[in-house]
């Protein structure tokens, strides 16, 4: 099965929900909590920006051939961070609120 969202986070509690999400919707989902397990070949990157070395896993996908689409979600009172993930090249910032509204969505679009 080939991977085609990948997900950069620490929280092992929402990581569960974004991976339940992505199988009832069949989009197979990975988590990675380093940089440097980040690979090229997703279609999709979702990046929690309360997670240490967010905005450096933004940059670095953004490098990658094929690029893929950067969403990035974080705490809506945390402009700083949204800021800095726009930046760093994510294509989409959103409120987590937003984030898990849309998440269906955003798997779905992917597949």
């Amino acid at each position: 099965m080939t991977v085609e969202v990948v997900v950069y986070t620490a929280d092992l509690i929402f990581s569960s929900k974004i991976s339940s999400t992505g199988a009832a919707v069949n989009v197979p989902v990975r988590v990675v909590c380093g940089v440097g397990d980040l690979a090229p070949g997703a279609a999709l990157l979702l990046v929690d920006l309360e997670a240490d070395g967010a905005i450096e896993a933004i940059e670095r996908c953004r490098t990658m051939l094929p690029t893929p689409r950067i969403v990035a979600f974080g705490p809506h009172v945390r402009d700083d961070l949204f800021t800095a993930a726009r930046e760093a090249g994510a294509d989409e910032v959103l409120a987590r609120s937003a984030f898990v509204t849309r998440l269906p969505a955003l798997l779905q679009a992917t597949s």
